[in-house]
């Protein structure tokens, strides 16, 4: 009995070992098959350039997005303000803000993002279109002087929050 006891004393180790580097392999290789997200996509361009357009990054179509920072909320208040038809995800956290995508009315996609930590749109900014062009800044966050923030600020003077029809 002893011996058995001694022999799966070594045995476990090693077989929990080899569980994590497999766990770890199917780790890297769903990283690696899961296409970037839409911020990361964003700010991996705008680490190069100055102005971005968010519709050379999308694949749908769309016509008009609408920003919403209020923290915990379902679409409802963007869906009565502009009315939007379709379902929006709830935002579970005071750090998530999002962009409504719509065509004609209707809820095209829904991207949630941290505004906190990647990217924020300047306070000013509501509502925008395909041809919007934004200036790219970044911001350096209290926390770490090596991980930057990126704010996007509207060019297009012609296209700041106008009246929705």
């Amino acid at each position: 009995m002893v011996k058995v006891i001694k022999y799966i004393a070594l045995i476990i180790p090693n077989l929990i070992c080899r569980i994590l580097i497999v766990l770890y392999i199917i780790s890297t290789i769903q990283s690696l098959l899961t296409p970037p997200s839409f911020v990361t996509k964003i700010r991996k361009y705008c680490m190069n350039h100055d102005e971005i357009k968010l519709s050379e990054f999308t694949d749908f179509e769309w016509d008009v997005a609408y920003i919403d920072r209020e923290y915990y909320r379902s679409g409802q208040q963007l869906k009565e303000k502009y009315n939007i038809q379709g379902e929006f995800e709830l935002m579970h956290s005071d750090f998530n803000s999002r962009i409504a995508f719509c065509m004609k009315g209707n809820l095209v996609e829904d991207v949630i993002f941290v505004r906190t930590e990647k990217l924020d749109f300047d306070i000013s900014i509501e509502i925008f279109y395909p041809e919007t062009v934004f200036t790219v800044e970044w911001e350096t966050l209290h926390l770490t002087k090596d991980y930057k923030k990126l704010v996007l600020t509207e060019k297009n003077t012609s296209t700041k929050n106008p009246t929705p029809s």
